[in-house]
């Protein structure tokens, strides 16, 4: 980080070749090598590539170490595709362009690299219900995680990977994600999640939650409550016993308005109880009917949008 960020002796300015000449350009100064101190997040690197042939190319991009951050991520941009591909901030990435007839694909700028936050994770949630948290995050800008990691503390200092989700494929957008844990005894708890890249590396850590676990509760229960868009997310615990169960939806009158068989196997899981879009809401029952002939009543509250 002793480097000048200025033009210096430690520098070497590129001559240009016979044929293809690719360097650093450095405002009317070109290098083939270009020392600096560690870049931030509002730095560019712009490229010179000049005395292309209609060829098929491809770049060797090596990193390691150009920046203080462990949160951010380089992305070498081509202004005449319009695209923006990940680096990896570790190693070798290997891109793959073509110079065409086209006189915008040879152009000497086409190139040039800049820097993102990886991975920042938002509004994160814990809720408890019953003896399960619920934990819902957003994720902005995701190009190079491979996964997110759940991890759960019972005193906020040490923590233990209680689960994973693996990262959407639209890793540009804003991205929301969720996980349950599930059977907790009653206590404080508190969660956090750690986004990890796709070299293994950890990339960045949530903000830390709290949540209160009040009681150990029921094994089947219906979350959110009210319901609405035609789907009731139906909870069954790993305690209840395994096999197939009907699911009726029953309105004021008595009559079932749907029903539905689920096959339970052991484990905790959320099934998903499709209804009617044209039922009027109000409040039905759900009855739930398992293997063991046991029945269980949940009310339930239909939201109309």
């Amino acid at each position: 980080n002793n480097y000048s960020a200025g033009s210096d002796h430690m520098d070497a300015l590129k001559f240009t070749n016979v044929n293809e000449t690719f360097c650093v350009k450095d405002g009317t100064n070109y290098f083939i090598q270009d020392r600096r101190p560690f870049l931030h997040a509002d730095d560019t690197l712009f490229f010179s590539l000049t005395r292309t042939r209609l060829f098929k190319y491809k770049f060797k991009m090596s990193i390691n170490g150009i920046m203080p951050q462990g949160n951010r991520v380089a992305y070498l941009n081509d202004k005449y595709l319009h695209t923006a591909v990940p680096l990896r901030m570790a190693g070798d990435t290997w891109i793959d362009f073509e110079v065409t007839s086209d006189a915008g694909s040879s152009v000497a700028d086409r190139f040039f690299i800049t820097f993102k936050r990886v991975s920042k994770i938002s509004h994160v949630n814990a809720e408890a219900v019953y003896s399960d948290v619920l934990l819902n995050w957003s994720v902005e800008n995701a190009a190079v995680i491979n996964h997110y990691e759940v991890e759960r503390s019972s005193d906020g200092k040490l923590f233990i990977k209680v689960g994973e989700v693996v990262a959407g494929n639209d890793k540009e957008a804003l991205t929301n994600y969720n996980l349950t844990d599930p059977s907790l005894t009653a206590g404080y708890y508190y969660y956090r999640v750690k986004a990890v890249g796709s070299d293994y590396s950890v990339f960045d850590y949530s903000e830390t939650v709290k949540v209160k676990v009040v009681k150990s509760g029921t094994n089947i229960y219906v979350y959110p409550n009210p319901v609405t868009e035609g789907v009731i997310g139906l909870r069954m615990t790993q305690s209840l016993a395994g096999g197939k169960y009907t699911v009726r939806l029953i309105d004021g009158a008595g009559k079932a308005v749907a029903v539905q068989q689920v096959q339970h196997y052991k484990a905790t899981a959320t099934e998903l109880i499709h209804y009617p879009s044209y039922l009027a809401g109000g409040t039905y029952q759900l009855e739930v009917l398992g293997p063991d002939k046991l029945k269980t009543l949940i009310n339930i509250v239909i939201q109309k949008r």
